[in-house]
């Protein structure tokens, strides 16, 4: 959704606005700063780009999907489920 110049991202009952670094559902402000907010905008703004199980697991609660995009074997450190966030 723009409004006046800037992208305001919504998906479920959240809103991000990352000019302001601001999330919030059902017009209540939801404290998030630093690197868990950069975390947050960076899904949201890359919907659909493959993600790993622990950035998934970084953003639980925030109101987006994933959906399973395979694994990919990372030798001694196993196998990693792979995700993609979901368009908002």
């Amino acid at each position: 959704m723009k409004m006046s110049g800037q992208t305001i991202y919504k998906f479920g009952a959240f809103s991000l606005d990352p000019r302001q670094g601001i999330l919030s559902a059902a017009g209540r402000e939801i404290p998030l700063a630093g690197k868990a907010f950069d975390t947050l905008r960076a899904l949201v703004e890359n919907a659909g780009r493959v993600v790993s199980n622990t950035v998934r697991d970084l953003v639980a609660g925030s109101g987006l999907r994933f959906v399973p995009r395979g694994e990919a074997s990372l030798g001694r450190l196993g196998v990693w489920s792979l995700f993609a966030a979901a368009d908002p």
